[in-house]
């Protein structure tokens, strides 16, 4: 392919746009569920507090998130990120894959957290108002599983490399194990996890005194909100 085909051949702006709304669509759902909070009358399970774990945690996770589409933004405007990595200097190479290493990072901290912000919800919802030995320790085995599978995966990422300065370092001598086989590893105990969490509340759910059809909308509505 021509050399100058390939440099002006760039997705960045693409990208970057991408990242730009995906940033804002969150910044505002997290403000609306603030908000809803905010205006929300306690229960008498909740005390006087407006405000539990899982919006708290639901902040941090846009922390994260936020943190995440930053760095991307970063990747694009300073180390080539949309480009043919023929036309990277090696200086765009270098800072390319220590900003892919951070971004994997804190991908991997927003899913957890946003999965523990989902389960914290349902504590709050069901747990208050159950005595159901086998509903709460199917919560606590799930939140355990959601917990294992962050300290895995984050173990896998950050030692995949021997030594670990070679994961972001492509330039530096090392061994690494296959990031195609960690990723699909990953990536499948995670689903694992979301379909753990989207089966969660069904029993309870399914037990409500409501009609058949009103129980398979809120079933969809818990699945959305779980997805």
């Amino acid at each position: 392919m021509d050399p100058a085909s390939l440099a002006s051949d760039n997705i960045g702006g693409g990208l970057r746009a991408f990242a730009i709304v995906m940033t804002v669509l969150s910044a505002v759902s997290l403000i609306c569920r603030i908000w809803s909070r905010a205006l929300h009358r306690p229960t008498v399970y909740e005390g006087e507090h407006r405000f539990w774990w899982d919006d708290w945690i639901a902040l941090a996770t846009g922390v994260f998130c936020f943190a995440q589409m930053g760095v991307i933004i970063a990747m694009i405007d300073f180390a080539g990120l949309g480009r043919h990595i023929g036309t990277l200097t090696l200086g765009e190479i270098a800072l390319f894959s220590k900003l892919l290493f951070t971004t994997e990072q804190l991908f991997g901290f927003t899913i957890c957290l946003s999965k523990v912000s989902a389960l914290l919800f349902y504590k709050r919802l069901f747990l208050p108002a159950t005595d159901s030995k086998t509903f709460r320790t199917a919560f606590w085995t799930v939140f355990a599983l959601n917990i294992a599978w962050e300290v895995g995966a984050r173990f896998g990422s950050v030692f995949n490399c021997t030594p670990v300065a070679a994961s972001w370092d492509p330039f530096m001598r090392g061994k690494c194990g296959s990031t195609t086989t960690l990723f699909f590893a990953t990536a499948l105990t995670s689903a694992f996890v979301d379909l753990c969490i989207m089966i969660l509340p069904l029993p309870k759910i399914w037990g409500l005194r409501m009609t058949t059809w009103r129980k398979i909308g809120l079933s969809i509505v818990f699945f959305l909100a779980s997805w």
